[in-house]
């Protein structure tokens, strides 16, 4: 069996700044360090990246509409994909977003639910689900890597009649060596913290009740800090007496003690396995993927997210009395992550191609 050892990734916006965007970006780096030729098809390059790694660069949608956005990005990615899928000892083609002819797919978000009344009726709705099956079941008959199992049920419930061929979970990795472990010595006050720009599904308008309840009954010996919501969120936060702080590159979560993540669907959570990276305790809900990877942990509590606020008070209460045992954690690098594509999901096509 012959490995080309050379793979082309498909994202709409290339370079560490968050979410999908850093996992597609950490993992083709891992990949050129094993050797492997790396594309990129993109519309734009955030920040800096190995030489090494070709980019190409398709033309923006100037369309308002993401949905719009997403099939001309389509049609631009169609233009560049099968001409390489001509090519002897041809590139993996391995898709992060809604594109027709990949090999293989990884899902990084919650796939679009249309079961509300009259929503199959939209327009928007409509592209989305046919965008959403081709990414999942193309004319290439893609592997599809779900970020999570959470994330995997999902998509078999609401795309039951699939065929559909899953592999084992792509985790994102958390690079350990870039976080600032835990800096909070003896002190009175505590230190709270949500994250998220995605502040609605993020669990956010909770997360400000809770810490409320919480900071009323230790008589106002508590503080929040809310990072990175967008402007949106504004007029909400500002009702609560907290601090509004802006987006950074790493959250120094070793400030904090503890981190406060009711989301309603997060298909990891990558503040999740930061924060207890750094020594940072994590209350968060039942529908967050990372607890997959993190469950264990004894400085992690996962809530059912209907649980009443003084439950989650309560939690948030004995939580924070308990020790921070940071060698509990579980390892597992964007280095891990290259060789999981390498030998788990890559295998396929070489079988296939060789």
């Amino acid at each position: 069996m012959t490995k080309f050892r050379s793979v082309c990734h498909i994202v709409r916006r290339f370079g560490s700044v968050g979410g999908m965007e850093s996992y597609v970006c950490s993992l083709a780096h891992a990949q050129v360090s094993m050797g492997y030729d790396v594309m990129v098809i993109a519309e734009e390059v955030l920040g800096n990246h190995d030489g090494n790694i070709e980019v190409k660069l398709v033309e923006r949608s100037v369309s308002p509409r993401r949905w719009r956005q997403m099939l001309e990005f389509r049609t631009a990615v169609d233009a560049v994909v099968l001409p390489l899928r001509e090519m002897s000892n041809r590139p993996i083609i391995h898709s992060h977003e809604r594109s027709s002819w990949h090999d293989v797919s990884t899902f990084h978000g919650p796939p679009m639910d249309a079961s509300w009344s009259g929503r199959m009726f939209s327009p928007r709705v409509k592209a989305w689900r046919e965008m959403e099956q081709l990414e999942l079941s193309g004319p290439a008959n893609p592997v599809v890597v779900p970020v999570s199992n959470f994330i995997k049920n999902q998509i078999c419930r609401i795309h039951p009649s699939m065929n559909i061929t899953f592999s084992e979970p792509g985790y994102p990795a958390i690079d350990v060596k870039k976080l600032q472990k835990r800096l909070r010595g003896k002190h009175t006050a505590t230190r709270l913290c949500f994250v998220g720009n995605d502040w609605k599904r993020k669990g956010l308008p909770k997360a400000l009740e809770i810490f409320k309840m919480y900071r009323d009954s230790v008589d106002g010996e508590a503080s929040m800090d809310v990072i990175g919501v967008p402007k949106s969120a504004w007029s909400l936060v500002e009702r609560y007496d907290v601090n509004l702080v802006d987006w950074v590159q790493s959250v120094p979560f070793g400030d904090y003690d503890a981190i406060i993540h009711p989301a309603n669907n997060e298909p990891f959570g990558m503040v999740v396995g930061e924060a207890l990276n750094s020594g940072c305790r994590v209350l968060c809900s039942e529908r967050v993927g990372a607890i997959e990877l993190f469950g264990s942990c004894s400085f992690l509590d996962v809530i059912e997210l209907g649980s009443s606020p003084n439950v989650w008070v309560d939690c948030l209460a004995q939580l924070l009395k308990k020790p921070i045992k940071l060698g509990e954690l579980l390892e597992w690098t964007w280095l891990d992550l290259a060789k999981f594509y390498d030998q788990k999901v890559y295998d396929r096509f070489w079988r296939q191609n060789a």
